[in-house]
């Protein structure tokens, strides 16, 4: 092909036709910068193209993370309503000598009172996009700004619920162990008496549970700020991915 028009250009010249020449080489020209955009525009296409795949690839990434945490924040949610009540419970015992009545079950409230479990939220995957380049890829810019938002609720709630575990971990948990015998409850023959007297006259102990109670319903609303912002976040990833890829 290139010899081809190498011979054109030879002709013209040869016989003087120059003004012929000048418009071939002007055509020639127009050829060329015409193939050079047509291949910069299929790059880009295929440019393009890729990075709609790994838009999409990370849309259905994040919104698989929120809707694992979304399972996980319903499960916190019972949690919660279990703890409040056990520390109400145990909370009402103090002062008083209503545990008497009922050992047994006296018993049942202190221990599941002092238990704790933590909710492991999910938010690598996002926190990950949300402080690289790859945010970009996301052509929504209000999305983007979700995305970015959201790492804040995890983070606000995380701040609260490490108060009410350091509340039983570090305060419930050893006051009980101070008075009570764990023995009995893993059916061990009780090498030491449990003083339940001194356990609910202990005032310290008794503002602890009060303590945690407070913190725990704080905990409880910043959850549910967190399920609204992860609600709306899978709602709009939804929305996005019917308009872009369906």
């Amino acid at each position: 092909m290139i010899n081809f028009f190498r011979k054109i250009r030879q002709k013209l010249l040869s016989e003087n036709q120059f003004s012929k020449y000048l418009l071939y080489a002007t055509g020639e020209i127009f050829l060329v910068v015409i193939g050079i955009l047509i291949a910069l525009s299929i790059n880009n296409w295929n440019e393009e193209k890729k990075n709609r795949i790994k838009e999409k690839i990370i849309l259905e990434t994040i919104i698989s993370d929120l809707k694992t945490n979304k399972e996980l924040i319903e499960e916190g949610f019972i949690d919660y309503e279990e703890r409040m009540n056990l520390s109400e419970d145990m909370a009402n015992l103090f002062g008083k000598e209503h545990y008497k009545k009922n050992l047994v079950l006296t018993d049942s409230i202190i221990y599941w009172s002092a238990e704790y479990t933590a909710i492991e939220l999910i938010n690598t995957s996002i926190i990950s996009l949300a402080t690289s380049d790859r945010l970009e890829l996301l052509q929504n810019e209000m999305l983007q700004k979700q995305i970015v938002r959201y790492p804040t609720y995890i983070e606000l709630y995380k701040e609260r619920e490490d108060v009410v575990r350091s509340i039983v971990i570090n305060e419930i948990r050893p006051n009980i162990e101070k008075h009570i015998s764990m023995q009995k409850w893993w059916n061990i023959p009780e090498s030491f008496k449990s003083d339940y007297s001194e356990l609910f006259d202990d005032r310290k102990l008794s503002n602890n549970y009060l303590n945690r109670l407070f913190q725990t319903k704080d905990a409880e609303i910043r959850l549910e700020k967190l399920n609204i912002a992860n609600d709306s976040l899978i709602s709009a990833i939804n929305i996005e991915m019917q308009d872009r890829f369906n």
